[in-house]
């Protein structure tokens, strides 16, 4: 056997080991699909061609003015929280009280928005009805995060209210190494097309993801805010300019 014969085949090998997320990514690239900014990834089906708004309206039933079914990824999500996470919450929480209900469980300094998993992580509480995170508060026909609906009110950033996983949504990441060893990112969205990449990730797509006023931005630009904070200013400013002539072009 040639020792090119034998390259090919260890390449071939390699190719078929290679984790579901390098595959998807080379897949994005045969279709024109992918943008590369930095050591960034960007899935363009699921960031540019892809249009969002997060509507609190369409994600939940309503009898009258009483919330009976919640559809949203604060219900159908159990949200993984770090030690970054909790801390965040727990200092805030005189903050955060006065937005709750009166009547709400968390009214009590003792009570713990938080709870341990069966593998020992910790995960936001939901309550029992109607089956949404406890921070999930409900007016005037709409639902409302009360981390984000505190801060914006108090005049602070949400990102330092609420946790990762929240602050992302339906932004989704995931690190892997390419064929040349360098650890790379993925960013995509938290959808049917990607549920193989995630274990917690939804095969029935959300409301928000299929139905948007027909002037609704591309996702990478509705989560403008999200992006520059985890990427930094600069790199949200080329992948804009990256993503503007694909935009153009559709």
């Amino acid at each position: 056997m040639s020792k090119e014969t034998q390259s090919e085949l260890l390449a071939w090998q390699d190719e078929l080991n290679w984790s579901t997320t390098e595959k998807y990514v080379a897949m994005l690239a045969e279709q024109n699909l992918l943008l590369r900014v930095e050591n960034v990834d960007i899935d363009v089906k699921q960031l540019v061609h892809r249009r969002f708004t997060c509507d609190g309206h369409c994600c939940v039933q309503w009898n009258q003015k009483r919330a009976v079914i919640d559809r949203s990824c604060c219900s159908r999500y159990s949200i993984p929280v770090t030690s970054r996470d909790r801390r965040a919450i727990r200092e805030r929480m005189d903050k955060i009280r006065p937005f709750l209900p009166t009547d709400h469980a968390l009214q009590d300094p003792d009570a713990s928005p938080f709870e341990c998993d069966d593998e020992y992580g910790w995960d936001l509480v939901h309550n029992d009805q109607p089956n949404a995170c406890q921070f999930s508060i409900y007016r005037d026909n709409k639902r409302l995060c009360a981390l984000h609906y505190a801060a914006l009110e108090l005049g602070e950033s949400p990102f330092e209210y609420k946790p990762i996983a929240c602050s992302m949504g339906p932004l989704a990441i995931d690190d892997y190494s390419n064929s040349d060893g360098q650890r790379r990112i993925l960013l995509t969205a938290y959808c049917a097309d990607t549920a193989d990449l995630f274990d917690s990730a939804e095969e029935e797509p959300f409301s928000c993801l299929i139905e948007h006023p027909a002037d609704a931005p591309p996702l990478y630009q509705a989560e403008r805010g999200t992006l520059e904070l985890a990427f930094g200013e600069g790199w949200y400013k080329k992948l804009d300019r990256a993503a503007a002539t694909l935009i153009t072009e559709e």
